[in-house]
């Protein structure tokens, strides 16, 4: 054979595999295509302070420590021997997620207006029923309920500030020395809510 039609032959070989090679691309199979939309529903947050109607407060208004009756202190006024508490609700009602509730005061104040008595004075924050003592912060987890959304009936969650002022006869001097002043105490709080996330 020559070389010539060696080479044509050759040539057609692979003129025929690359022609095999794009006609089987058209060969029909079977096919069934489906699209559709994939869904996912955000959970819902609705936290205010009670009597927030519009969920738009973010001041705590009118947070007033009340004293308990003392019969040999005028009412309403605090003294060694008295017990003074404040309190704040938070509404959970149609929340999806489990929360932390985390209250902060800060207590600087209470150095600056008892001076010396200071440490005589105690303050305790409960948060839901869990309490903290002589602390600045206090955190409580609070759970859904049947993985629920939280309701009326389990929404409500109340933090408490205890202030009670101990007699302690060796400090007679410096408590005479705050009541002469007749100072107001003021105790800046900051309440925060927060989706609980286990492990974090």
């Amino acid at each position: 054979m020559r070389k010539g039609t060696i080479k044509l032959a050759i040539i057609v070989l692979m003129a025929l595999i690359i022609a095999l090679y794009f006609v089987s691309g058209t060969y029909a199979r079977y096919t069934t295509a489906f699209t559709g939309n994939a869904t996912a529903t955000v959970a819902k947050w609705s936290v205010k302070l009670k009597d927030d109607a519009d969920g738009t407060q973010t001041t705590i208004k009118d947070l007033t420590f009340k004293v308990q009756e003392n019969e040999s202190v005028v009412p309403g006024k605090l003294a060694p021997g008295s017990t003074a508490t404040a309190e704040v609700e938070v509404v959970l009602d149609d929340t999806e997620v489990a929360v932390d509730l985390i209250a902060k005061v800060t207590k600087d104040s209470i150095a600056t207006v008892f001076g010396s008595s200071a440490a005589n004075v105690k303050l305790t924050i409960d948060v839901d029923g869990t309490q903290e003592d002589s602390e600045d912060t206090a955190t409580k987890n609070i759970p859904l309920t049947s993985k629920a959304a939280f309701t009326a009936d389990n929404g409500t969650k109340k933090v408490t500030l205890t202030l009670k002022w101990d007699n302690v006869e060796s400090a007679n001097t410096s408590d005479t020395t705050v009541g002469k002043t007749a100072p107001t105490l003021t105790l800046p709080v900051t309440l925060t809510v927060q989706q609980h996330i286990a492990g974090v």
